[in-house]
């Protein structure tokens, strides 16, 4: 008889982490990850969602997943495999400077050297003796610590969506060693960027075509031998943006004569403006009067941000930083007012719009029969890790924890 991970209580209770005793079952895990996917796009009028409405049906969904500051992709999908916060892996932004390493960070090219500073859980588990697969799960290519994923392959936007859950179905059915299957897709944050925007029709098809495709794995998974639990998650939310009407040209504010020579390099395009001066105890308050008069965004030291976005002192963080307010956008080049911009993410990780998603169900998953408590994108490691059957003394130094998922006061 199996164990329960999450254990149904009384009705004006929900869950108890009296529950999550160690798992001795081989159970296993699948992991999903819808892009852009908003917990307020849930609200979409005419939405239809049976199947993943159906994981809250037969599971539990959370009232939102709380993503990480910066609330962008590869932060937050990082986050997810790691437990850990920004200032402990340091993947703080899509691109990014590191001024030890001398290197520039690029999600189209990340190279293996940005990524060592925290375990994931596929090292973690490779430890323990666990299989793991994945398939274009953010940076899950890259070589961390010693380790990759048991099966991995190269991120390749091309494979079909389909596909990808047909290649993760497969790959636990023929190696029943597979305790964690992981695999991501790009929608709807493409349709909420570039297309319609945010909770428009564009968004809608895509949330649907991508409701189905859940069903479609939800009636594949008998062909995986034991207990197969299923998470349907996102990494962030989007709001509306553009360039064009609400865009911030950063260098109309470094106008004072010779300020634009103090400053080694700007990264300025979206929510958070890296701004590196050439001497940083000399310059900082310089660029930063400079910078005051900026409307829509607010502009301080590292040291000066807040404490809760767990960022400001890793070595990647700039001396100055500005965050813009939600729907508005930063850019040093006036070649990006030429791209076709409607929805943004990146912005403060207490925005609604920034919010995520979370969905589960499978035999360790009990009935909650109403959405548990928000919880923050670290401890997703958590649930996975128990779920697989890694004890916690074998878990990296992290910030992940299975009460922050199922409270004890429940």
């Amino acid at each position: 008889m199996s164990l329960r991970l999450l254990q149904l209580l009384i009705v004006h209770k929900v869950l108890s982490h009296k529950a999550l005793a160690p798992n001795k079952e081989h159970c296993k895990m699948i992991v999903i990850s819808l892009d852009g996917f908003g917990a307020t796009d849930l609200d979409i009028p005419g939405l239809k969602i049976p199947n993943i409405r159906g994981l809250e049906k037969d599971g539990l969904s959370a009232e939102y997943l709380k993503p990480v500051f910066s609330t962008l992709t590869f932060p937050n999908h990082w986050s997810m495999v790691t437990g850990a916060y920004e200032d402990q892996h340091g993947i703080l932004d899509n691109f990014m400077w590191d001024p030890v390493l001398k290197k520039s960070f690029s999600m189209r090219e990340p190279g293996d050297e940005f990524f060592q500073e925290a375990e994931t859980i596929f090292g973690t588990a490779n430890r323990s003796g666990i299989r793991t697969f994945t398939l274009n799960w953010p940076a899950s290519d890259r070589e961390v610590q010693g380790y990759y994923p048991t099966y991995w392959s190269p991120y390749d936007e091309s494979v079909p969506y389909k596909e990808r859950i047909d290649r993760l179905i497969q790959a636990m059915e023929e190696d029943d060693e597979i305790r964690l299957g992981m695999t991501y897709f790009e929608e709807p944050d493409k349709s909420a960027h570039f297309k319609g925007g945010p909770k428009s029709q564009d968004v809608k098809n895509a949330i649907e075509e991508l409701d189905g495709l859940m069903g479609y794995l939800r009636k594949e998974l008998h062909r995986i031998k034991g207990d197969v639990n299923l998470v349907v998650l996102s990494d962030h939310g989007l709001v509306p943006a553009s360039l064009k009407d609400k865009g911030i040209y950063i260098p109309d504010y470094l106008t004072m004569p010779g300020s634009t020579s103090l400053i080694e390099r700007i990264s300025a395009f979206g929510a958070v403006t890296h701004i590196w001066p050439k001497d940083p105890a000399r310059d900082s308050d310089l660029i930063l009067k400079n910078l005051s008069d900026a409307k829509h965004m607010t502009c301080s030291k590292k040291e000066d941000l807040r404490d809760s976005w767990h960022y400001k002192s890793h070595r990647r963080v700039s001396p100055v930083v500005c965050v813009s307010d939600s729907e508005w956008m930063t850019y040093d080049n006036k070649e990006r007012l030429k791209r076709h911009i409607v929805g943004w993410h990146g912005y403060d990780n207490e925005d609604i719009g920034m919010r995520a998603i979370f969905f589960a169900a499978g035999p360790q998953i009990a009935r909650a029969g109403k959405p548990v408590k928000a919880f923050e994108m670290v401890h997703i490691y958590a649930l996975m890790a128990h779920v697989i059957g890694i004890p916690e003394k074998q878990w990296p130094k992290n910030s992940a924890s299975v009460n922050a998922v199922i409270p004890s006061d429940e």
